[in-house]
């Protein structure tokens, strides 16, 4: 089942336990059990977080609560629609870029952000590498002293009972040690 965003619109009324209860429309239900059902759904639809009517328009109230699929989806598209924008621009943007490194009034930060900007775009920026060390906490080292390897519980499982006949408990404490 799909996942709910929560608009800022309106609070949800919490229960003691902090759960909220909404109730949500049979459209919206239908979204949570077929998330690829919004990719049908126009521009004005996913902002809104729900169809329009039969007649094309929005009646009623706006949902409390919208599918996680309906934000991901109008995110997708926003995201699609800005590289297709890039990819016209992007002789522009570069000629911007080489002007500004060129240009004679530009800051000497401006021309090396511009240019910076350019070789990570056309020579791929370089890799990161980053070194975490974890120390680990005690608590955890204590806990796991504590726990006993699955190698001992399987050979304790496989020993080899057959040569004992009869077993009896004997009370230690009757024993007298000498």
């Amino acid at each position: 089942m799909g996942e709910v965003t929560q608009l800022p619109k309106k609070p949800i009324h919490r229960q003691a336990s902090g759960r909220g209860i909404v109730r949500i429309g049979v459209r919206t239900a239908d979204v949570l059990d077929d998330p690829d059902s919004v990719k049908g759904w126009d521009d004005e639809e996913l902002h809104r977080g729900r169809r329009r009517d039969k007649n094309g328009k929005f009646t009623g109230r706006d949902p409390l609560v919208v599918p996680t699929d309906c934000y991901r989806e109008m995110m997708r598209r926003q995201l699609s629609k800005a590289k297709l924008l890039l990819v016209d621009n992007l002789e522009e943007a570069c000629k911007a870029l080489t002007e500004i490194i060129a240009s004679a009034g530009a800051e000497d930060k401006d021309k090396i952000k511009a240019a910076q900007l350019l070789i990570d775009r056309v020579m791929g920026r370089n890799p990161e590498h980053v070194e975490v060390n974890v120390k680990q906490p005690l608590f955890l080292g204590i806990l796991q002293g504590g726990i006993v390897p699955g190698p001992l519980l399987e050979i304790e499982a496989r020993r080899d009972d057959s040569d004992i006949i009869d077993a009896e408990v004997i009370d230690e404490e009757a024993l007298e040690w000498e």
